[in-house]
């Protein structure tokens, strides 16, 4: 089962355009570990409000709350990009700057439920959310 998965994640992200990449990432997903600006950052030590964010099919994304700010709300515009073999997410107009940022995407080769999200100052690792009956 393991091989069709990532046959079929394969061959998804593998096409001429970053339609299958887009389709991937609309999801709920649980922020397992955090660095920023190169100091790895604990659950709880001030970071975010809640460990997850969603990817919309709509282009928006709501991204955890920045507690260093005031904000209430980290909703952004996202879009995927590809260069050659690399697919980047690019989150925008969010208040905390934080998030406004292009990320290179790595998806996990041993569990292709699971991601990393870097960008110059942030890297996320990230797991799908999965729902009860997945």
């Amino acid at each position: 089962m393991r091989f069709i998965t990532i046959t079929f994640l394969s061959i998804i992200l593998s096409g001429c355009s970053t339609v299958g990449m887009e389709n991937f990432m609309v999801e709920l997903w649980v922020i397992k570990s955090a660095e920023y600006k190169g100091e790895n950052l604990e659950y709880g030590q001030g970071l975010f409000l809640l460990n997850s964010f969603r990817i919309d099919s709509d282009g928006i994304c709501e991204m955890p709350i920045w507690l260093k700010t005031n904000n209430h709300d980290e909703k952004g515009i996202w879009s995927i990009e590809r260069d050659n073999d690399k697919y980047f997410l690019l989150i925008k107009n969010c208040p905390s700057n934080i998030y406004n940022s292009k990320y290179e995407i790595v998806i996990n080769k041993d569990n292709p439920k699971m991601i990393s999200l870097e960008s110059d100052s942030l890297k996320l690792i990230c797991a799908e959310v999965q729902m009860i009956g997945d």
